[in-house]
């Protein structure tokens, strides 16, 4: 039986969906470029050794050119792998030559190539670029329901970086009022869309 949150969060799993699939592929781009000019302008951006990104979905925030600026400035970029019920970060090398596609679509490292250990990132300044379906104004953050990333994201928490922060990167339609939260949730820092970083709600529990 499934509790409030869970029935919450599938009704907007679905909606989210349903909206990003109303998306062109030209709004895509367009809008991905706003975001992207946003996360250049974030003094996280310039001050990060350590960059975690994603390959994007298709209709998700493209992250193509952030992440080839960033292994273009010397950064350290890594993208995930699924291994297991976990993600896992790899060194992205050669603008991605050496990925594959794996079960749901995604381009990913393909399974030969090392994951970064997280317990030698120590003293780095780190940035995560989070993807999600839905944020909200309290920096919530809502998933695809296996919970990858929270658990990775409890994981890096746990590393003695110098700096880490956490920006969820979505489209402004993907702001709702409340995003559910259940136990084990990890929220982001910050949340950029083409409008730029997401006023935040500090009174919001």
């Amino acid at each position: 039986m499934e509790n409030d949150t869970q029935v919450r969060k599938k009704a907007l799993r679905r909606d989210m969906k349903a909206w990003l699939c109303s998306l062109s592929p030209e709004e895509i781009q367009l809008k991905s470029e706003s975001v992207s000019n946003h996360v250049r302008a974030l003094q996280a951006w310039g001050k990060a050794t350590v960059l975690f990104s994603f390959m994007a979905m298709e209709k998700e925030v493209s992250t193509k050119s952030l992440n080839s600026e960033a292994v273009q400035a010397g950064k350290a970029v890594y993208v995930p792998r699924i291994a297991g019920s976990e993600i896992e970060f790899c060194p992205l090398v050669d603008g991605g030559s050496l990925f594959a596609v794996n079960s749901f679509g995604i381009l990913e490292p393909e399974a030969d190539t090392p994951p970064v250990d997280l317990s030698s990132l120590g003293g780095e300044d780190i940035l995560v670029l989070v993807p999600g379906l839905a944020f909200d104004s309290a920096n919530r953050r809502l998933g695809r329901g296996k919970g990858y990333y929270d658990r990775f994201l409890s994981r890096l928490i746990q590393v003695n970086a110098a700096s880490l922060l956490l920006s969820g990167v979505c489209f402004h339609g993907q702001v709702v009022p409340e995003v559910p939260v259940s136990e084990g949730d990890i929220r982001v820092n910050i949340v950029i869309t083409e409008d730029g970083p997401v006023p935040r709600s500090w009174g919001k529990a």
